[in-house]
C-alpha cells in the first residue's frame, strides 16, 4: 500500500523498523512524500540481514524533480515505489546480490557504480545501470 505523508507534521515519523519519512522525501523540498509499505518492508529485511544502515540517496520524487534528475519517464520513484540506496562498506554489486536473495522472483534491481536502484514492481528486473 502506498501511503502519503506530510513533511511539516511527519518528517520524523518512523515507518518500518529502521526508517523515517524524511529519508524518502524528495530533494526538491516538497511537503508531500509517498512511500510504499512493501518497499519499506524489503529495506527493513535488507537492513536486518546485513546488519548495517541502508542509506537512501533518492526516494520519492515529484515529476518535476524526476525530470531534473533525468529519471525514467514513468519512474517508480514518482509513486513512492523506489529508492536509490547504498550501504557503507558494501559494493553496489554486493548490495544488489543481497536484495536479490530477498526478492529472487520480483522487484527491480539496477546496479550502478556506487549505488543500487531498487523498486517494488511485480515482475523481476535485474541489470547493470548506465
Amino acid at each position: 500500500m502506498i501511503k502519503c505523508y506530510i513533511m511539516d507534521k511527519e518528517a520524523n515519523k518512523k515507518i518500518g523498523q529502521h526508517f523515517k519519512v524524511q529519508e524518502f522525501a524528495c530533494k526538491d523540498g516538497s511537503q508531500v512524500v509517498y512511500v510504499d509499505d512493501h518497499l519499506v518492508s524489503i529495506l527493513d529485511i535488507l537492513r536486518n540481514k546485513i546488519g548495517k544502515p541502508v542509506h537512501i540517496n533518492s526516494g520519492y520524487r515529484t515529476p518535476e524533480w524526476n525530470k531534473k534528475c533525468n529519471g525514467a519517464k514513468y519512474s517508480y520513484h514518482m509513486c513512492g515505489m523506489a529508492a536509490d540506496i547504498r550501504v557503507n562498506g558494501m559494493s553496489a554489486k554486493e548490495l544488489a546480490n543481497k536484495l536479490n536473495e530477498i526478492v529472487p522472483d520480483e522487484c527491480g534491481i539496477i546496479v550502478y557504480n556506487t549505488w543500487v536502484h531498487f523498486d517494488v514492481r511485480t515482475e523481476k528486473k535485474y541489470r547493470k545501470g548506465v
